[in-house]
C-alpha cells in the first residue's frame, strides 16, 4: 500500500540510491547462492546437506527473496525509463510476450522430454549445475520455435491465442 500511495517518491529514492541498492542485493544474493551452490559441492547433492549447514542460509532466506524481488523491480524501472537504450531486449521480450501463451502450453512437454530423455543419456541429473541453465534455455528456444511454427496453421489462433 505504501508504494501504491508515494509512488513517485519511493521511485525518486530508488534511483538516488540505485547503484548502491543493486550492489547491496547482488552480494547478498550471490552470498546466499554461494553458500547453496558450495553446499552442493561439498556434500553431493543438495539433499545430502545437513540441516546445521543451512543455519546461516536459512537466516538469509527471509531476505533472499524480497531482495531478489527488489533487484528486478529497480531493472525493471531503469529499463521503463530507458526504452531506446535498451530496445534490443525489448524486442525479444516483445517477441517471447507474443507467443506467451503457447509457450506455457507446450514448455512442459518439453521439460518432460529434455529431463526424462535427454539429460540421462548425457549424464546430467538434477543435481548438476549445469541441469537448470540449460534445461531454461533450451524449453523457452524450443517452446518458441514450436509455437512460432503452429502460428502459420490454420485455425491456430484457437490453439495457442492471439
Amino acid at each position: 500500500m505504501y508504494l501504491c500511495r508515494n509512488y513517485e517518491y519511493v521511485t525518486d529514492k530508488v534511483f538516488q540510491n540505485k547503484k548502491w541498492i543493486i550492489v547491496t542485493i547482488v552480494v547478498f544474493t550471490g552470498a546466499i547462492s554461494a553458500l547453496q551452490i558450495n553446499g552442493i559441492i561439498k556434500y553431493g547433492s543438495y539433499r545430502s546437506i545437513p540441516q546445521s549447514y543451512f543455519l546461516v542460509s536459512n537466516l538469509l532466506d527471509s531476505i533472499y527473496f524480497p531482495l531478489i524481488f527488489s533487484m528486478l523491480s529497480i531493472i525493471s524501472l531503469n529499463i521503463h525509463t530507458n526504452k531506446y537504450k535498451y530496445s534490443k531486449y525489448l524486442n525479444v521480450f516483445s517477441l517471447i510476450g507474443k507467443y506467451s501463451f503457447g509457450i506455457y502450453l507446450i514448455h512442459v512437454l518439453y521439460i518432460t522430454l529434455i529431463g526424462t530423455l535427454i539429460f540421462p543419456r548425457l549424464g546430467i541429473d538434477p543435481y548438476h549445475l549445469i541441469f537448470y541453465p540449460v534445461l531454461f534455455i533450451s524449453v523457452l528456444i524450443l517452446s518458441y520455435f514450436s509455437i512460432y511454427l503452429i502460428s502459420y496453421l490454420p485455425y491456430s489462433k484457437i490453439i495457442i491465442g492471439n
